[in-house]
């Protein structure tokens, strides 16, 4: 069964076991935020940002709430101030706004919108317009008039003209107008200017330089899956704003939005959280931006549902971009870090309270406490202000080391040893080996738990192991080890060469021969010259002999060895035989 937009809706037994493997998931996720903690606000709570809006240097939390039953808290800003000695939130100060049932404040942006060097709190209130408020002398905000536009559903801030000023840009909920609001050198927003660039709702809006030529650009994600999901307005060195251009998703059912370097290239990609139908399954996909500033077919990731609200920053202070994603439904806040290699990896899941709903701006990530360490700020209907605190000492992976390569002779015993590896923060609690190619060896488990050993298997080959070490707190790491088995050829020997008289019998031996790495698997005598004989085997292996014909005295016969060993290499000699009349 599917919900209004053909997302499928979750029985409660699937429900339930979704969630246990969530929670097996987050169990073993870095711990880079606390357990939730909610602050509760009567109303609705719809939009969340971070920023600092009393002018103290501290960034503190503000959230609108739309209508919910509630006169005292209904169609309100909220404003959490941070206390800069504690880094704690003060209890909200209210706001009236002019929102209204229709006209709800469903977005935000904080910046500084009127040039006077403090950051003013933007609201966009739908199929209205944009609502500033301003700090006073005091560190108060003032609430200012309403700059008109219908399409003012989601607002987003950036410096939209290349002045230095900020400027807000607006969108709605259905339609095709893109308003644009550009500050001017007294310091006010002047009338929006409209550019075209279609959306069909449950959008997502967002500005950032997309492109690398230093100028702000405009993505809008529109979730109806109607062929135009992903339209991007770049900024043009004119001034103004080139043609809309489409990025294909293929006509999935699409939401949140997100722009970042996500693969360390220097190149902000796009990204965007989506259901696809024909597997069924949710995913973020990603466009990446190549170094000629092309963008790639969409790249997906799988993910627990699909998130209606995505923050990409650097979440765990590594200088790479990482996606915070919140989900509806699912009760669970999912980070999909960055690593080394420049690929995000699986997402880490971390607990949340229910809501089955969150708007595109529902989520804020930045450092609110004062600690330097990015915090989480979710707006949640059923609980508030939800907030997540990110912590100072994140418990790291461990390091794993298999050790260095290794070349080997065949049949030779080999041991593999991980105890170089090591974790910040505790102990290795479990090793784990693993081959992953050539031919398979027998495991011997040594005293310590780190190490393993075997015999090289016979022939030349390529073996590949990998080492997974498990901390105390769950998390693992893996290396591989390649071992490079050689396997030498036999050593023929034939003896030395005889004379012998007619009629007589001669024995030739070949058992002196020998392999390095083991016995030899098999001899084979052979006439190569001279006159004929009949070679008849001995009770031992490599020996055979043959009576010496007649009347042939003063000729000489040749015969060669061919020796294998188990691998299947092999050698010659030769030895010569002559025939003496007595």
């Amino acid at each position: 069964m599917n919900d209004s937009r053909g997302y499928p809706q979750v029985s409660r037994v699937a429900l339930a076991t979704l969630l246990a493997l969530a929670g097996a998931q987050s169990a073993a996720a870095a711990d880079l935020f606390s357990a939730y903690s909610a602050i509760p606000t009567g109303s609705w709570p719809e939009a969340v940002a971070i920023g600092d809006v009393n002018g103290d240097g501290a960034n503190d939390v503000v959230l609108t709430t739309t209508y919910y039953f509630d006169e005292a808290n209904d169609f309100k800003l909220f404003v959490f101030l941070q206390d800069p000695g504690s880094g704690t939130l003060l209890p909200a100060q209210r706001y009236d706004t002019d929102g209204t049932y229709t006209n709800s404040p469903s977005s935000l942006a904080i910046a500084d919108f009127n040039g006077d060097g403090r950051n003013e709190v933007a609201i966009g209130l739908n199929q209205l317009g944009v609502q500033l408020f301003s700090q006073d002398a005091s560190g108060q905000l003032v609430a200012g008039p309403v700059h008109s536009f219908a399409s003012s559903r989601y607002i987003a801030a950036g410096d939209l003209n290349s002045d230095g000023r900020t400027d807000l840009v607006g969108i709605g909920w259905s339609g095709s107008d893109v308003g644009v609001f550009l500050q001017d050198a007294s310091g006010s927003l002047q009338p929006a200017v409209t550019y075209y660039a279609p959306y069909r709702g449950y959008n997502d809006l967002k500005v950032a330089d997309i492109n690398g030529d230093g100028r702000d650009d405009i993505a809008i994600m529109s979730g109806q899956g109607l062929g135009e999901d992903l339209a991007v307005l770049m900024q043009s060195a004119a001034g103004g704003f080139d043609p809309v251009s489409f990025y294909d998703i293929g006509g999935a059912s699409t939401n949140s939005l997100g722009i970042g370097d996500v693969d360390s290239n220097g190149h902000n990609d796009l990204l965007f959280s989506y259901y696809d139908s024909s597997v069924p399954s949710s995913f973020i996909g990603t466009f990446y931006q190549d170094d000629q500033g092309v963008f790639g077919l969409p790249s997906p990731l799988t993910s627990l549902n699909t998130s209606e609200s995505m923050v990409v920053t650097d979440v765990n202070l590594d200088g790479r971009d990482d996606v915070v994603v919140v989900y509806n439904s699912f009760s669970r806040l999912g980070v999909y870090l960055q690593g080394d290699d420049g690929q995000l990896a699986a997402e880490d899941l971390y607990p949340t309270p229910y809501a089955s709903h969150y708007n595109p701006q529902g989520i804020a990530v930045g450092d609110f406490t004062g600690d330097g360490v990015p915090d989480v700020a979710m707006a949640n209907y059923n609980q508030g202000l939800v907030v997540m605190f990110g912590t100072t000492e994140s418990n790291q992976p461990p390091v794993a080391d298999a050790g260095d390569d290794q070349v080997v002779l065949a049949h030779e015993p080999v041991e593999l040893n991980g105890g170089a590896s090591w974790d910040a923060e505790g102990a290795i609690v479990e090793y784990q080996w693993r081959q992953l190619s050539g031919t398979p060896v027998v495991w011997s488990w040594q005293a310590s738990p780190a190490q393993v050993s075997f015999l090289a298997p016979w022939g030349s080959s390529q073996l590949v192991f990998e080492l997974t070490v498990t901390d105390s707190s769950g998390q693992q790491a893996s290396d591989q080890v390649v071992v490079e088995v050689q396997d030498s050829a036999p050593v023929a020997v034939a003896g030395p060469d005889q004379v012998v008289a007619q009629r007589q019998v001669a024995t030739l031996d070949g058992t002196a021969s020998y392999d390095l790495e083991g016995p030899i698997a098999s001899y084979l005598w052979r006439q190569t010259s001279g006159a004929s004989v009949t070679l008849i085997a001995g009770e031992v292996a490599g020996q055979v002999w043959f009576e010496a014909p007649r009347y042939q005295f003063g000729s000489d016969m040749t015969f060669e060895l061919v020796v294998t060993d188990l691998a299947g290499n092999q050698a010659v000699d030769e030895i010569t035989v002559l025939l003496s009349k007595r």
